[in-house]
């Protein structure tokens, strides 16, 4: 029903799939935010060749991505005044928290901590940091997450390190 008053409503009508975000290449559209970002991440080498690494980036893709829809519904339950908000907020911290946990010992098993999965820039980094910036700069997040980022200092200066080289790249998109 979104798909129909939401301000792209007519414009894909005739799209099969009815939800966002798409890709078009071409006259084709394709959905599904996972697919599309292994086919731009292969297209722009931010995806590894090696099938175990590429399997590593997955899960990690997969691990944020579930932590995030997790931790969101509080932010979707806090904004329409649900009392079960709180619920879920608990919930949203135990997930960040496994995530960070992970983080944490994916960078202590790795000789280079710049970088999630072996020695270079994969779509794990970027999803990561994108998503924490994007919980980070959320009014409704604001300081929730800080005891979870203390708890993993190396997970943190990650981040950190991470947030201010992509600055500029975000600076350029919004």
């Amino acid at each position: 029903e979104e798909w129909k008053e939401g301000p792209l409503a007519g414009e894909f009508a005739d799209f099969e799939y009815k939800k966002l975000p798409i890709l078009q290449i071409g006259a084709t559209f394709y959905p599904n935010h996972k697919a599309i970002l292994r086919y731009l991440g292969k297209k722009y080498k931010y995806y590894p060749k090696d099938e175990e690494l590429a399997f590593e980036v997955d899960s990690l893709v997969d691990e944020i991505d579930d932590t995030i829809e997790l931790a969101s519904k509080f932010v979707e339950l806090k904004d329409i005044g649900d009392p079960d908000w709180e619920k879920h907020l608990l919930k949203g911290l135990e997930a960040y928290k496994y995530l960070f946990e992970m983080v944490e010992c994916k960078l202590e098993s790795e000789w280079n901590t710049d970088y999630l999965v072996a020695n270079s820039l994969t779509l794990a980094d970027l999803m990561m940091v994108s998503s924490m910036r994007s919980q980070t700069f959320n009014s409704n997040c604001e300081g929730i997450f800080d005891e979870v980022f203390n708890e993993a200092p190396m997970a943190k200066q990650y981040l950190d390190k991470k947030f201010a080289q992509f600055e500029k790249i975000f600076e350029k998109i919004g």
